[in-house]
């Protein structure tokens, strides 16, 4: 795998280029790979058959190894050799992904999947949008005791708390996030699923925000 501080030094020193020109590049290159490998769009084919995935894939590195990869806020090119390209692939494929989320009886583990994968998936879901004071934990809750959900992967934010608006940036942002988990605690408990997983928090949104977070009992 390519280092971290690898990739911010090739963000930094990559060939210097404008949003749209890369944009221009993209287009025209994977016009160019698709003509190359004869690659076809079938619409009856939900799941496209293996030699059309293998030639995506060979389309993929050559457009990543040609092309690289567009920093925006350096206005670089991040350049791969192809061979780092398939190192990172291969390392991929014989170390699949695997997470395990949650705790107790609640907990699950998230696992890489392949096309012919016959295990369920993990149902991740949750209540979204703004919500009201009054009418949030009841909101959760609909999710919460449903038995297929198995993880809340979005959660519902206030727009209001106690007639105070609340603003991304601000105080008033983790003031929210504290009172809409200690909310969201209460509801686990009451549906016997204390160790559920919770993923995003629609009213925390910044680093500050979430890194308040970030700490027992929250």
């Amino acid at each position: 795998m390519i280092p971290i501080i690898e990739f911010q030094e090739r963000a930094l020193t990559g060939p210097v280029m404008k949003g749209d020109e890369f944009d221009m590049e993209f287009s025209m290159k994977v016009r160019e790979l698709v003509k190359k490998y004869e690659i076809k769009y079938n619409a009856e084919e939900l799941v496209v058959d293996d030699e059309t995935a293998d030639k995506v894939f060979k389309a993929g590195v050559d457009l990543l190894a040609e092309l690289g990869v567009y920093h925006m806020d350096t206005e670089r090119v991040v350049q791969y050799t192809k061979e780092e390209v398939e190192e990172v692939a291969r390392e991929r494929r014989e170390n699949p992904g695997k997470h395990t989320f949650g705790t107790g009886k609640d907990q699950i583990t998230v696992e890489y999947r392949t096309g012919a994968d016959t295990r369920p998936p993990t149902l991740y879901s949750g209540p979204w949008g703004v919500a009201k004071e009054d009418w949030f934990a009841p909101y959760v809750q609909s999710f919460v005791q449903e038995p297929t959900v198995e993880a809340l992967g979005i959660c519902t934010g206030v727009g209001k708390l106690q007639g105070r608006g609340v603003r991304a940036g601000t105080l008033s942002e983790m003031w929210a996030g504290f009172w809409e988990q200690a909310q969201i605690k209460e509801v686990l408990k009451k549906c016997d699923r204390p160790g559920m997983h919770l993923g995003l928090l629609a009213t925390v949104s910044t680093p500050a925000g979430i890194m308040a977070m970030i700490r027992d009992g929250v």
